[in-house]
């Protein structure tokens, strides 16, 4: 039954065209609550992976490299602020509803963007330099991996017409 989903879009203005795709998109999806929480996880751990491989990059002496990664970090969370204060809302909203929310449209759009996209670059520059140990090279990898997956996404996304 659509009408709910109907009703819900009538209140979306016109000049949030994005959000309104985004009602559509993630209607016809069915979000589950689980992937809110795996979504909201994710983000977490690639925020997590940044910050440890600014830390690596610190402790190996390439300080260009770790405030580039932590200047991207924090443009990214400055623009993800808003909803990061409003992130249980945000969150019950999303699973309320059965989709996501503006507010955690915009999150994940901030997270997936530009972003992982400078991250997934310094992190393979500095593969070679910053790892010092196995567990340093595993923790490089996967940070690697969560960025490739959060670029395909967003990419994904975008052709669905979502962003």
């Amino acid at each position: 039954d659509y009408a709910p989903l109907a009703r819900e879009m009538q209140h979306i203005p016109s000049d949030q065209h994005d959000s309104r795709k985004a009602v559509e998109f993630m209607a016809c999806k069915g979000l589950a609550p689980h992937t809110v929480y795996t979504d909201l996880g994710m983000m977490i751990v690639d925020m997590g992976g940044d910050c440890l491989t600014a830390k690596l990059f610190l402790q190996t002496g390439y300080f260009y490299s770790a405030g580039a990664m932590l200047t991207t970090s924090l443009v990214s969370g400055g623009m993800e602020l808003q909803a990061w204060r409003n992130v249980r809302k945000e969150m019950q909203l999303s699973i309320g509803r059965g989709y996501y929310s503006p507010g955690f449209m915009q999150m994940r759009r901030c997270e997936r963007g530009l972003e992982s996209v400078l991250s997934l670059i310094l992190t393979v520059y500095g593969l070679p330099w910053a790892t010092t140990d196995w567990a340093s090279f595993a923790q490089q990898i996967i940070n690697i991996m969560f960025s490739i997956a959060s670029i395909s996404k967003h990419h994904l996304e975008g052709e669905m017409g979502v962003y």
